[in-house]
């Protein structure tokens, strides 16, 4: 049969291609990808297909349209002739596709009475699926571990087709949407080097990338712009758990801003200077020690060789202060949400934030909760980081001390301004950047409160945060 897609390429004109049977053949999966993802995803599944047959579908190495990403279901309508076991298929179209360079994520059936018995015949073949992850290349998405598809719970009825096995469309737009929000956070710590553009007001990458002045990448070496030679390590990036950019061509030599200006210096640990945070907010570089502040080119000349500044963001009209990172392995962009309605969860999708009293009084404290799909859970962010309960767009999450509560949004107070960093997973206040939203202990349980908290290094789960795009 034909493939079905949703959405449009993005600038490299590279899409996600989905291949499997009829979990996944329907509009919801590949919808809910592209919204969240804002790019193409086709989607190649065909009811009644086992995994030899699935092996011929459209798949993500089959054309060099596809990027990073293939998605792989099958096994629960048998190997097929090619296969002597669903292990052995799943593994030999796992293995082409990461023989082409792509990223595979194994896309596991939705709980139902077979998949009950631990000891069946649909659970056996699944779990022997996860000897095949690597977590570098190679993941899986389990609807077995999503509550909201609990076959025992009566309210995850509404995800499932009539025969109570098949998702139900609205299952698989929210399938879909837990799959694309997957691929976001692995983007996001993904380690591999990247290059850093100037993004235009369309938000289209230039042609020209950061680099040190001095092609030695020699300490008070200016950084500047000048035209991208991707494949030279003087143009190539990483950023570690603390926020330190690192060039590739020397990795002891780190970005540091000194008044107005951005130098190479040697990295130095716990150095307030060197602690950078990507906002996926606006796409800004912001440095985590004077958070409204951060890499800024003067407006007038994007001219090749021109230095890039250490300057604040209150002046837009006069300078570009937003930059894409395209990681040098697959030529992608980190992808950018696009911030519409969202539920901010730890990262193992377990609890989520929401307002402690549900009509969000004045100074209600923001608590973590099982995540579920109700209101008091959902969010907005403005443009200018004010993160707003959908049930009340007058209020703003907002900090005193170590308490985080809603209070009355006031677009002058910088205590309502946070940022969501794409590499780092934090949410950061955008008054005091070395403070993050924590919880106060690893073992969460419902109603613990969140505090405002130094950011630690390494990173704790308790700081870090997913931003799951709901629409």
């Amino acid at each position: 049969g034909t493939c079905k897609s949703a959405g449009e390429s993005s600038e490299e004109g590279k899409s996600i291609h989905i291949i499997g049977d009829s979990l996944l053949d329907g509009q919801g999966v590949q919808t809910a990808m592209a919204d969240v993802l804002d790019t193409k995803v086709v989607n190649c599944a065909k009811g009644g297909t086992n995994l030899s047959e699935i092996a011929s579908q459209g798949a993500c190495s089959t054309t060099e349209d596809c990027g990073t990403w293939s998605i792989v279901s099958g096994g629960r309508n048998g190997a097929g002739s090619s296969y002597g076991s669903t292990l052995e298929g799943m593994s030999t179209i796992v293995a082409r596709e990461r023989e082409a360079g792509r990223r595979v994520i194994i896309f596991l059936y939705m709980p139902d009475a077979k998949s009950e018995d631990p000891d069946s015949k649909v659970s056996k073949f699944q779990n022997e699926y996860y000897s095949l992850v690597d977590d570098e290349n190679i993941f899986i998405y389990d609807p077995r571990e999503d509550k909201r598809f609990d076959y025992t719970d009566p309210s995850s009825r509404q995800y499932r087709g009539k025969d109570d096995s098949h998702p139900s469309e609205l299952g698989r737009q929210a399938m879909g949407e837990a799959v694309a929000n997957m691929i976001l956070s692995l983007i996001a710590k993904n380690p591999s080097p990247f290059l850093i553009h100037p993004s235009d007001p369309s938000g289209e990458s230039s042609s020209f990338c950061v680099t040190p002045a001095d092609a030695s990448i020699s300490v008070h070496s200016k950084i500047k712009i000048l035209e991208c030679e991707s494949d030279e390590k003087k143009f190539q990036w990483t950023m570690d758990e603390e926020g330190k950019i690192r060039n590739e061509s020397d990795q002891s030599k780190c970005i540091q801003y000194k008044n107005n200006n951005l130098v190479i210096k040697s990295c130095v640990d716990r150095s307030k200077q060197q602690k950078w945070s990507y906002n996926l907010q606006g796409k800004t570089l912001f440095s985590r020690n004077m958070a409204t502040k951060g890499m800024a080119l003067a407006k007038d000349s994007e001219s090749q060789s021109q230095l890039v500044k250490f300057l604040k963001f209150n002046s837009p009209s006069s300078l570009f202060t937003s930059w894409n990172l395209v990681y040098v392995s697959s030529n992608q962009e980190l992808l950018v949400p696009l911030f519409g309605v969202f539920r901010i969860s730890t990262f193992d999708e377990e609890w989520c934030l929401r307002p402690s009293e549900s009509d969000l009084p004045e100074k209600s404290k923001i608590e973590i909760n099982s995540c579920k799909d109700t209101d008091i859970f959902k969010w907005t962010m403005s443009d200018a980081g004010m993160i707003k309960p959908t049930m009340d767009s007058t209020k703003c999450i907002d900090f005193s001390g170590k308490k985080v509560f809603l209070s009355s949004c006031d677009s002058s107070r910088t205590n309502q301004k946070w940022a969501y960093g794409g590499l780092d997973n934090q949410i950061i206040s955008l008054k005091k950047g070395l403070k993050v939203i924590s919880l106060p202990k690893e073992n969460f349980n419902d109603g613990m409160k969140v505090k405002l908290l130094s950011s630690k290094n390494p990173i704790p789960q308790s700081q870090k945060w997913k931003i799951d795009i709901l629409r």
